[in-house]
């Protein structure tokens, strides 16, 4: 019989590793997936991810991420550029580029499809901090794999759709741009939100339901 595999699934670390390693010693995770926001950028310090992540017991805990709007592109776009795939930042540390996929050990398919729009981008200096390809575009979601093999869509974006507790982002200013998140809404759509899984975006009358669970004692 397959032992049950524990994932965490994480949000914005921000090149806080010491906070997600704290948090993999807590839960004792068989795999980490990532939404984004990571923290790679020319001055984060490689040597805390360069030996991975590890339990209490020393074990290594597998990390893949894709990337968010706050992060270095030139730096991702180098490691898709000049590396070949799987592109590991660190010991058992995955960068995933849009649209690449991992199988968990149950054969279930993982799309990753990072990106999001900085509403803080006006604050932000291009080339340095903030960067236009953060946002996903048609050519990104053109190379996706077939998505009815997917089981879990791993994204920076939230769907356009989805009803966003406004204490949760009290400095948003107005409407995001159209278009933004169309694209992540409809995998969630295709790949999730139709089906009857597991998902921090609960299917609701009048539009989407974020769940947010609370930590074990």
């Amino acid at each position: 019989m397959n032992k049950t595999q524990r994932i965490v699934i994480a949000g914005d670390i921000h090149g806080c590793f010491r906070a997600l390693d704290q948090a993999i010693k807590y839960f004792e995770p068989d795999l980490v997936l990532q939404c984004g926001d990571f923290g790679i950028w020319p001055w984060t310090d490689m040597d805390k991810i360069a030996e991975g992540f590890r339990t209490t017991d020393g074990r290594v805990v597998p990390a893949h991420f894709c990337d968010g709007n706050h992060e270095h592109h030139q730096t991702l776009r180098m490691f898709r550029e000049c590396t070949s795939p799987p592109f590991e930042v660190g010991r058992e540390v995955f960068y995933q580029p849009r649209g690449s996929t991992i199988t968990l050990p149950n054969g279930r398919i993982v799309l990753f499809a990072g990106g999001a729009y900085s509403v803080d981008k006006d604050q932000r200096t291009p080339g340095t901090d903030w960067f236009p390809e953060e946002i996903l575009t048609e050519d990104d979601f053109a190379s996706f794999p077939n998505i009815p093999s997917v089981y879990m869509v791993i994204s920076h974006a939230a769907p356009m759709s989805a009803a966003l507790p406004p204490d949760l982002f009290p400095q948003v200013p107005g409407p995001i741009p159209e278009g933004t998140g169309q694209g992540v809404a409809a995998l969630l759509a295709e790949a999730v939100v139709l089906r009857p899984l597991p998902c921090p975006f609960q299917p609701e009358a009048g539009g989407v339901r974020v769940s947010r669970p609370g930590l074990r004692p």
